[in-house]
Parts: structure tokens; C-alpha cells; sequence
């Protein structure tokens, strides 16, 4: 006689055979409990299933045939009280990346963990219409000093709750539950996408091959964020030409065809990303004392981490 070893549901209405004497096989699915109920979690015969260790393992991105990807104006952002600019290893991934993909490296710098400096260099960029993405790495975490998440925060229109939920997904595999330490956050703010990751060159490239480089490439489907960035539908023929012609845009895909210098790209278009103390070329403010951040941030570059004696 057969015996089904099937789990039976608390409502089945034929519960299994109490008379037989016949054991399931080793390889069949385990028996109901006394209350009918499946087996938990926990059980040797629920294992979850098995995922790639790594985010190169995921399935390859859909992408649209024949269309030419986009450039973006893209700035890269080190937030750390430790590092210079010899030894930035996540901000020098993340260039690299940035260049890989296809992007303009707009601008470049790193600072000492601050939440002022971070907010007013930030919103330089956020301003401008020169940066389409700033990419921060560092100040993530629950150290006294990490403090990028309560920076950047006020500055959001809107906040990508999945940036930081899919980084932990991933970061899961790689370190555990170690990854519940990560403050990773992003949001849009003035058709600006800023996304912060933890300091480590690891987590950038969990971060980046992960999330990143599909997300930031217009022919990702079936969505990504670059038309977003315009406020254009990148579904419709209509937003699709209007987000080509914005000036973001068109200002992304005439940089990409110049050479990059110095291995840090500099945008002489715009005196306010650049170290320049005058005021950013499309406003009609005067300069205010904070653009000081921004010049102690570009020396840093080459002197190192900006220390808090050096404030004005």
C-alpha cells in the first residue's frame, strides 16, 4: 500500500493513515507534525535556496537592443577622517567604474567626516546642473563619527528606500549579519541622484556591480533611473526625445567625448565644482562662506583629510 507523506493542510479533510506501517524515504518530503502543520523553517528538510555568494552571479540585466547608452555627469565623494587621496582606494573604484560604464567623471573629493562640510559640498552638486549623481562611500556606519546619513538626508526630495534595502540584500551573502551595521541610503534631490555606501572598497563594489551599474544605464530594463533624473517618462516617444534634449544631458554626452586630465576630471564650466570661491555660473547669488568646504575638500585631494583646526 502507498502512503502519501505529503504534509496535509489543518483543514484536510482526509488525514493520513494511521495503520501503516511503511516509513517514509530518506529522500521524501517529512512527515505533518501532530497539529497537520508544514515543517519550519529550521527543519533538515526546508533548506531556503541556494543564491550566488556574489552580485556578478545575479541574472544578467535586460537591456534594450540597438540603443546606445547614455552618459551621465557622475561625482565621487569620500567621506573618511583617516584616508588622502593616495590611499583611496573605494573613491579610486568607484572613478574607475564610473569611466568603465561609459560616465563622465565630473568632479572628485574627499573629506573628513562632517556633517556640514558633507551638506554644503553636496548641495553644490545637488545645485548644479553639471551633476546628475553623486556617489558618496564612507560615514555609513554607527561609529560617533559616521555621520553621511544625517547629512544627506535633509537635502532629499525623495528617498530610494530600495538602494538601501537591495545593498543589505547583497552585503548579507558577502559578510553575514554583519551587514545590519550598514546605514547605506540614497534619494533624488533636484533631479539629482545621490547614493551612499559604506567606506570599504568591497561594499562600493557590492554596491556598484550590484545595484549601480544597471540602475545608472538608460538601457536597463525594465526600468532604471536616468530618464528619472530628467522628470521625463523614458517609456514614451515623447519623453524619451525631451529627456535627450535637457540640459543635464546634453551637457553629459559633450563632456563624455572629451579626454579625461589628471585622472580627476575638473568642470571649468561651472567655477563652483571646481575649487573656485566665485558663485556657480547659472546663479545669481554671491558667493557665501560655503564654498570654504569646497576649497578645503579639493586640497585635501593632495594634502590629505581636512582637520576641524583648520575651520576659519
Amino acid at each position: 500500500m502507498t502512503v502519501d507523506t505529503a504534509p496535509h493542510s489543518a483543514n484536510s479533510a482526509e488525514p493520513p493513515s494511521a495503520g501503516s506501517a511503511e516509513p517514509p524515504s530518506a529522500g521524501s518530503a517529512e512527515p505533518p507534525s501532530a497539529s497537520g502543520r508544514a515543517p519550519r523553517l529550521n527543519s533538515p528538510k526546508a533548506e531556503l535556496p541556494e543564491v550566488s555568494p556574489k552580485p556578478d552571479g545575479l541574472s544578467p540585466p535586460k537591456t534594450e537592443p540597438g540603443e546606445s547608452a547614455v552618459a551621465l555627469n557622475i561625482a565621487v565623494l569620500t567621506v573618511s577622517d583617516t584616508r588622502t587621496r593616495d590611499n583611496d582606494t573605494s573613491g579610486d573604484f568607484l572613478a574607475d567604474a564610473v569611466a568603465e560604464a561609459g560616465h563622465k567623471l565630473a568632479d572628485r573629493a574627499l573629506i573628513a567626516d562632517d556633517v556640514y562640510r558633507i551638506r554644503a559640498l553636496l548641495s553644490q552638486w545637488i545645485a548644479s546642473e553639471q551633476v546628475q549623481v553623486a556617489l558618496v562611500t564612507g560615514g555609513t556606519g554607527f561609529s560617533a563619527r559616521d555621520s553621511t546619513p544625517e547629512a544627506v538626508r535633509p537635502l532629499l526630495d525623495k528617498h530610494i528606500d530600495g538602494f538601501g534595502e537591495v545593498f543589505r540584500s547583497l552585503s548579507l551573502r558577502e559578510i553575514g549579519s554583519s551587514t545590519l551595521q550598514s546605514r547605506a541610503c540614497a534619494g533624488l534631490a533636484n533631479r539629482t541622484a545621490v547614493f551612499c555606501m559604506p567606506g570599504s572598497t568591497g561594499a562600493c563594489r557590492t554596491a556598484w556591480q550590484g545595484i549601480l551599474r544597471d540602475q545608472l544605464d538608460s538601457r536597463h530594463r525594465p526600468c532604471n533611473f536616468v530618464a528619472v533624473l530628467q522628470g521625463h517618462n523614458p517609456h514614451s516617444a515623447s519623453g524619451r526625445a525631451a529627456w535627450l534634449n535637457s540640459p543635464k544631458t546634453e551637457l553629459a554626452e559633450a563632456s563624455a567625448s572629451g579626454e579625461r586630465q589628471g585622472g580627476s576630471a575638473e568642470l571649468a564650466e561651472d567655477p563652483g565644482l571646481s575649487g573656485s570661491t566665485e558663485p556657480l555660473a547659472n546663479s545669481a547669488e554671491p558667493s557665501t562662506p560655503a564654498t570654504a568646504p569646497r576649497d578645503r575638500a579639493r586640497d585635501t585631494l593632495r594634502a590629505g583629510p581636512v582637520t576641524r583646526a583648520a575651520e576659519p
